[in-house]
């Protein structure tokens, strides 16, 4: 085991900058340091003896491998010219929030008659990663709506589109359409169309999960990828949206009434023409509530 008995190293250990996690053959955490916690939000009680490896963190290569879906990355630790690969590492914080950082896998020598173990560095850029995704979300989303813009949604749901088609199972799309926006727009001006489109965005975003993905998808739009939901979870999820837009709809009393059309569709198959697909049926019922 390391000797964290010799002041110096156990200085060295407690005050580095780097959160450093120490781990046994079998990957249970034996040790952590001080940055450890402040970077994880586990405090050292709580995660001791405990095989979190794959629970506090995941590890990835630079090619974006998991390392730790068959074994730990301390199984591939020091190459012959003596350099380590950096990995990036999702942390899973206390809080359930998850982060991805830079970090290394070194494989500590053992004593005589113990068994090895490693130290996985993490480097605290948890502000800085922070900062980075808070200016990338901006990037992302739509100005008006605050939802996620056409492009990163048909980004996001390419990967899930693969990964549906490579593994199995379906995926749920829910598409709602504002009817009549251009009238409204030329009846009472843009500002009141804008406040339907900002008010409807809203409610989709305080109705959806945190895994959902939702986007605005046209001028009159909205798009949703629900996660793991099947045919009757996806009608569900749709009923409790239609009772919270006539909620949102009969509170703000506009001067006209706001029509609202949605459709949904939950599919194991031809994943790549499920959004023309569902789009399709909104236009084919333009005018006729779905």
């Amino acid at each position: 085991m390391v000797d964290l008995d010799n002041l110096i190293l156990k200085d060295i250990f407690n005050f580095t900058s780097d959160g450093i996690f120490i781990l046994d053959k079998e990957w249970r955490i034996v040790a952590m340091n001080y940055a450890a916690e402040t970077i994880s939000g586990w405090e050292k009680s709580e995660v001791e003896s405990k095989r979190l490896c794959t629970e506090l963190f995941l590890c990835f290569d630079r090619d974006g491998n998991q390392l730790c879906e068959n074994a730990c990355p301390k199984q591939a630790v020091m190459p012959e010219n003596g350099t380590l690969d950096p990995l990036e590492i999702k942390v899973m914080k206390k809080s359930g929030q998850s982060v991805i950082l830079p970090g290394l896998c070194v494989l500590m020598p053992a004593k005589k008659g113990e068994s090895p173990y490693s130290a996985i560095l993490i480097k605290d850029e948890v502000e800085k990663q922070l900062l980075e995704e808070r200016l990338l979300a901006g990037e992302r989303l739509d100005p008006l709506t605050h939802l996620y813009h056409r492009q990163y949604f048909d980004e996001l749901y390419n990967i899930e589109a693969k990964r549906a088609q490579r593994h199995g199972g379906t995926v749920a799309l829910l598409m709602i359409d504002v009817e009549r926006l251009r009238d409204i727009n030329i009846k009472l001006g843009s500002r009141i169309g804008d406040e339907i489109l900002r008010g409807l965005g809203k409610v989709v975003k305080d109705t959806v999960r945190d895994v959902d993905v939702a986007a605005r998808y046209g001028d009159d739009e909205y798009i949703v990828l629900l996660y793991g939901v099947d045919e009757i979870k996806a009608q569900r999820f749709v009923q409790r949206l239609r009772e919270n837009i006539q909620k949102w709809n009969q509170a703000r009393k506009f001067p006209v009434e706001v029509g609202i059309n949605m459709a949904s569709v939950v599919s194991d198959r031809d994943f790549e023409a499920l959004p023309g697909r569902i789009k399709g049926i909104i236009n084919e019922h333009k005018g006729i509530p779905l």
